[in-house]
């Protein structure tokens, strides 16, 4: 016959062993997914900051166009560039101080204003290349920079109002 205190031996040993093997995969698992989620948490506070960091640089992107903005308002009040009766374009006055604040920062204004810069720049060309008679690139300047300024305006509007 078996010797009954094998039979306990084993059954404990067989106990042990399970119940560690258990305890050894329940360690496993929860430390996989204890690393999954402090990966997740590193992943989030890595997107976090990533989005922090664009939205100051936005921030200071609208800070600096709006100085620009400001700085092309404050001079075009201290120097004439349209002249109303007859329609005419001051190109010097507009060359010497609006013009260099625009391209000064060129890439922060906006798309719309930049084209209506580059159109300044165009009519200012071809006058010079037809010469004093052709009036109406004078005229498309004017309406250019009213128009540059209207848009200004609207936009200080808009962030006001946003």
């Amino acid at each position: 016959m078996a010797d009954p205190l094998w039979i306990g031996n084993s059954i404990t040993a067989i106990a042990t062993v399970t119940a560690s093997a258990v305890g050894f995969y329940s360690a496993i698992k929860i430390n996989k997914n204890s690393l999954i989620n402090d990966r997740n948490k590193f992943n989030d506070q890595l997107l976090w900051e990533k989005q922090k960091i664009e939205s100051g640089l936005i921030r200071e992107h609208i800070n600096k166009k709006y100085e620009i903005y400001n700085q092309i308002l404050q001079v075009s009040g201290e120097v004439y560039v349209l002249i109303h009766d007859p329609i005419d374009f001051h190109y010097k006055n507009y060359f010497d101080k609006i013009r260099p604040l625009l391209y000064q920062n060129y890439h922060l204004i906006d798309d719309d204003i930049r084209e209506l810069v580059r159109d300044i720049d165009l009519n200012y060309s071809m006058e010079e290349f037809a010469g004093e008679m052709e009036r109406q690139y004078a005229e498309k300047s004017y309406a250019s920079y009213n128009k540059m300024f209207e848009l200004i305006d609207g936009k200080y509007l808009n962030s006001t109002n946003n």
